[in-house]
């Protein structure tokens, strides 16, 4: 249990740091999430949960985009038709029909923004700048490839809690409230008071 209260609290700080600072914070400062993750579990009920928070921020226009890539509409029914898709897969309905239409949505993300990014020599990055679509793209993909590690819920934290603009992820006062939502999240998951 102590390994899981310094992993909050040192999302906490972070959450504080991207608050209080004018340039932008390192993702790397996210990594607790790994900690927290608990691999006897799936951790698809997170994915879900950020799917969920993201949505309330898009219909709440707090959205961490910079750019329009597709219009309002045409994204709130894509997080609409992921959200429902998730869902019906995390409570065990396990249809052909699910994983056909979360198939056709990974093409629809890969075709709204095809292909890779090369940044360095073993990096590269997808080259849809929204995170918001970045965030459904990955959610889906994980849910058709069964990824459920602590590497995922990192990497879904990054697109949720961060700007990604220029392929880059930063963290900046935006981001405070977002990594507070992961910190509620995991203080609710272990029963821990703020």
């Amino acid at each position: 249990m102590k390994k899981v209260q310094n992993s909050i609290f040192r999302l906490k700080k972070v959450a504080q740091l991207a608050k209080e600072t004018n340039d932008f914070v390192h993702t790397t400062k996210l990594i607790p999430v790994i900690r927290l993750y608990n691999w006897n579990k799936s951790c698809f009920d997170f994915y879900i949960y950020l799917l969920k928070k993201s949505l309330n921020n898009f219909n709440n226009r707090k959205s961490l985009a910079h750019q329009q890539i597709v219009t309002d509409k045409e994204k709130k029914k894509l997080y609409l038709e992921v959200l429902s898709n998730v869902e019906n897969l995390h409570q065990g309905e396990i249809k052909s029909s699910t994983k056909k239409i979360l198939t056709e949505l990974y093409e629809c993300f890969q075709e709204i923004s095809p292909g890779h990014k090369r940044l360095y020599v073993h990096t590269k990055r997808r080259k849809l700048e929204d995170p918001d679509l970045i965030l459904m793209e990955y959610i889906v993909w994980c849910y058709l490839d069964n990824y459920h590690n602590g590497y995922w819920a990192h990497a879904l934290t990054q697109f949720y809690c961060c700007d990604y603009k220029k392929l880059r992820f930063k963290m900046d006062a935006r981001s405070e409230p977002r990594v507070m939502d992961i910190v509620h999240y995991f203080e609710k998951k272990y029963s821990i008071a703020n």
